[in-house]
């Protein structure tokens, strides 16, 4: 995806239990940004609304008690 970011070594990032609960549409942003955050326990801050939408129906961010908020909702947290 043009202006993505995308320079994070993915064999880094553990894939955890249950991750293949995210739909498809999203699966590109599993290898790093999800995983590093469920890993760490870090707030997940980002513009992609269907990533936050699939991690909430599919229960990854209840589950694993993963915050997934808007660079917004981020700004109002500090």
């Amino acid at each position: 995806m043009p202006g993505k970011y995308d320079r994070f070594d993915r064999a880094s990032a553990p894939p955890f239990d249950g991750e293949e609960a995210i739909p498809q549409g999203s699966q590109d942003d599993v290898p790093v940004s999800v995983r590093l955050a469920v890993q760490t326990g870090a707030t997940l801050v980002t513009t992609d609304g269907p990533l936050r939408e699939h991690l909430a129906t599919s229960h990854i961010a209840f589950l694993r008690e993963l915050h997934v908020v808007t660079p917004q909702e981020a700004l109002n947290l500090l």
